[in-house]
């Protein structure tokens, strides 16, 4: 039987065997090492930023970054036959140097020092880095020392990491009693959205949705109840599907490949199961937006279900094929990663360094 594991194994020998031929013909062995753990360091401070930025300025958050990562990604597209799977993420394409000087902007820095380092301890970091990344992404053979320098600044951005990923997921709900538009709009069934689908839903497809908020370690949970338009402040909407499954490129290539309300103000879906799709978008953006959004992805769910059961083999393979099928979409769907399963009593290391 083929299980996740037996996939990974595959791919983890098929790796080594490319590792070890070019390590065999001159390729310095801690050279291959850095660049693996350098890939970690600035894949998540491109995650930090867009998660921060996304949750003080909503959609509007790509005003903040450079034009030049916007016109780099438009060039990729023309290409798009051999594209990387991240030409759609405009922050992949920032150039690292300008990626270090947006997180310790004056204006900027608030949001990311919770997760970071002190400042003059962040700076003084990032001046040996970008010296250490220079060196080896011009494949000038490393330092001694280069891999054990950026391994140590990865374990000591751990317990920032684990705070930035669990603040996601610290979660608090919406309820009836609260003076907030959007528990009015979809709890109270105030809007129109939510009277045309939430008991219909429920009877006829067996779905039903769960609205829930978190705040960023730098935003105040607000004492008056109101969500809706605070800068830090993130909403879920989970919806629990009892009829159908969704399949994760056939999903987001029907209802989220194309530019339009719901694609423009969701921050993340995440896909834990095939059966709880969940919706996360910016408080700032306000009531009007987030109410329509939510009822947007609400017609999304109900549209997108594939019918029937997951597979016709065992639920376990089934599964692997479902996870494998989301390999190359979009950097905002996340399935079983370090942001969806962020929770204070679970023991995983963020870099495991």
């Amino acid at each position: 039987m083929k299980t996740n594991e037996d996939y990974w194994q595959r791919v983890a020998g098929a790796i080594r065997r490319s590792l070890s031929r070019a390590v065999e013909l001159g390729v310095p062995p801690n050279a291959v090492a850095f660049f693996a753990r350098w890939w970690q360091l600035e894949t998540w401070l491109r995650q930090l930023v867009y998660l921060e930025l996304r949750a003080k300025y909503g959609h509007r958050w790509i005003h903040q970054l450079e034009k030049q990562a916007a016109n780099r990604s438009a060039k990729d597209l023309i290409n798009r036959y051999m594209a990387s799977p991240d030409w759609s993420n405009v922050l992949a394409y920032l150039d690292v140097s300008y990626l270090f000087q947006l997180v310790a902007s004056d204006e900027h820095w608030p949001l990311f020092e919770p997760s970071l380092l002190p400042r003059p301890r962040w700076e003084g970091v990032v001046d040996e880095l970008q010296e250490l990344r220079n060196r080896n992404m011009h494949c000038r053979r490393p330092n001694d020392d280069d891999l054990n320098r950026v391994e140590l600044t990865l374990r000591s951005l751990e317990h920032g990491a684990r705070v930035a990923l669990e603040a996601h997921n610290h979660r608090s709900y919406f309820t009836k009693r609260m003076d907030d538009p959007i528990a009015e709009g979809w709890l109270l069934q105030e809007h129109q959205d939510a009277k045309r689908l939430i008991d219909h839903c429920d009877r006829h497809y067996d779905v039903q949705l769960q609205l829930t908020w978190s705040a960023r370690p730098w935003a105040q949970a607000p004492e008056d109840g109101i969500i809706s338009g605070r800068e830090g402040l993130l909403v879920h909407a989970l919806f629990s599907v009892g009829q159908g499954y969704i399949e994760p490129a056939n999903f987001w290539r029907d209802h989220l490949s194309y530019e339009s309300p719901l694609e423009q103000s969701l921050v993340f879906l995440i896909l834990n199961s095939p059966w709880s799709p969940e919706f996360t978008f910016s408080a700032v953006d306000g009531a009007n937006v987030l109410n329509d959004v939510i009822g947007n992805a609400f017609d999304a769910v109900i549209k997108g279900r594939e019918p029937g059961r997951l597979g016709k083999g065992p639920l376990e393979d089934d599964l692997v094929r479902w996870r494998k099928s989301a390999e190359r979409l979009d950097v905002r769907l996340h399935l079983d990663s370090a942001l969806s399963v962020a929770y204070p009593d679970q023991p995983f290391k963020v870099f495991n360094a």
